[in-house]
């Protein structure tokens, strides 16, 4: 009787055989090494001064390759495609709930103080008023 409930464990996805361990480590390996080198990429293109954006682009390409490596081996969850998908919408809902209550403020800020704001997208708007102010008269000469 025991031996048949050990063998129901089986099939459940868990098996531990040393077969089936260092498959797993050799996986473990493998992604390991593609982060090492996806590091060593990060640096050798450090040494190409590249333009601030075209560096920043590729940066975080490079450390969201290794991030998706890292959740979906690491964290085990390569397996878990609904769980993800679920927590990835919510994640895109409250993002556009973030970005959507300072805009909606503004906006209707502007709509109920006309003015408000008025000089926010303008450079050098600290120094308009002062320009409104009239000029004293130069000084006369004698």
């Amino acid at each position: 009787m025991e031996h048949e409930t050990h063998e129901e464990d089986h099939h459940h996805g868990h098996d531990n055989s040393p077969e089936a361990v260092k498959k797993e480590i050799r996986k473990y390996l493998y992604v390991f090494y593609a982060l090492a080198v996806l590091t060593g990429v990060t640096v050798w293109i450090s040494t190409f001064h590249l333009p601030i954006h075209t560096a920043v682009i590729i940066a975080l390409v490079v450390a969201a390759t290794k991030g998706s490596l890292v959740a979906a081996f690491f964290m085990h969850l390569i397996s878990e495609r609904k769980l993800i998908y679920g927590v990835l919408v919510l994640t895109v809902f409250f993002f556009g709930m973030l970005m959507w209550g300072p805009w909606h403020h503004r906006h209707d800020a502007q709509r109920e103080w006309p003015g408000y704001d008025l000089h926010a997208a303008k450079p050098g708007a600290a120094a308009e008023p002062a320009e409104q102010h009239p000029q004293q008269p130069a000084p006369k000469k004698h």
